[in-house]
């Protein structure tokens, strides 16, 4: 009786062994290894930087650079990235990068996300920003399940220079009239503008005076004016007889200037530029 009672317990023994070798997915024969799944693993943030792509005096493109280093000794996928671009604390764009490829083991892949954006955009989130220089943004991002990251990039909000026509002022007279016709240019940024070029075209009573361009470059201090005058010597006889009668009647003569003013500029992304000119009107010659 002691020994059947010993076998059972044997026999229980053992059948509990098999027991918790099925649950593990350990047996012989036909049996598998059962491995539980893992997390997927997400690339750790390497850096991140912003550069202007695109710029003019209607908008610019902005284009962040992420790159994601793989520190595991097996390759992974490059994962899909949520972003959010925000200016002056109110979310204008958002979007979803979604990365192809694989990153190999230990190395760093790169994926940049372009932001496009209109200064009238910016302009209805923040109407005081039309009266400023700069502005406040916020790029911020996430890799799916990892923590974000937030990129503060202040925006230079770039305004057209200003060109006025300030009238004609007589150097001399005589058989050869010299007169010096003034435009003054007003920098409204705060970075400097250089006159690179300055086409004109001078038309006094429906006759052309002068057709000619300078090219002596003038450089423009930031939020300041500059005058640019033009000197023209006027030799005519039919015109100098007219001028007389003009000037001892004190009489307006009329003007029309057309031209170009070509403009350099340091401020990334905006370069060179050009503004044409078109004034017409009425005015004393001093």
């Amino acid at each position: 009786m002691k020994n059947i009672y010993i076998l059972s317990l044997i026999v229980f023994i053992l059948s509990g062994c098999q027991s918790v070798n099925n649950k593990n997915g350990s047996r012989n024969g036909n049996s598998r290894l059962f491995v539980e799944p893992l997390l997927p693993e997400l690339p750790i943030l390497y850096s991140a930087e912003v550069q202007i792509a695109n710029k003019d005096f209607s908008g610019l493109e902005l284009e962040f650079n992420i790159n994601l280093e793989n520190p595991y000794t097996a390759p992974i996928k490059f994962p899909e990235i949520n972003w959010h671009y925000s200016v002056e604390g109110v979310q204008m764009l958002r979007g979803i990068f979604a990365g192809n490829g694989i990153i190999a083991p230990g190395a760093i892949e790169a994926g940049s996300i372009n932001v496009n954006l209109t200064y009238e955009d910016i302009f209805q989130v923040s109407g005081a920003a039309r009266n400023v220089v700069e502005v406040n943004s916020v790029f911020s991002f996430d890799i799916e399940t990892s923590s974000g990251l937030e990129i503060s990039w202040p925006i230079a909000i770039p305004h057209e220079p200003e060109i006025s026509f300030q009238g004609i002022a007589r150097q001399s007279l005589g058989r050869t009239m010299v007169f010096i016709f003034n435009w003054e240019v007003n920098n409204r940024n705060n970075f400097d503008l250089e006159i690179a070029e300055f086409v004109y075209n001078i038309r006094i009573n429906n006759t052309l005076w002068a057709s000619d361009r300078l090219s002596n470059p003038l450089t423009i201090r930031a939020n300041s004016r500059m005058s640019v005058p033009v000197t023209v010597s006027v030799s005519s006889n039919s015109i100098i007889r007219e001028l007389v009668d003009i000037l001892n009647q004190g009489a307006p003569v009329n003007y029309n200037n057309t031209g170009t003013i070509s403009f350099l500029s340091d401020e990334p992304g905006l370069g060179q530029f050009d503004i044409p000119m078109n004034f017409q009107g009425s005015t004393r010659i001093r």
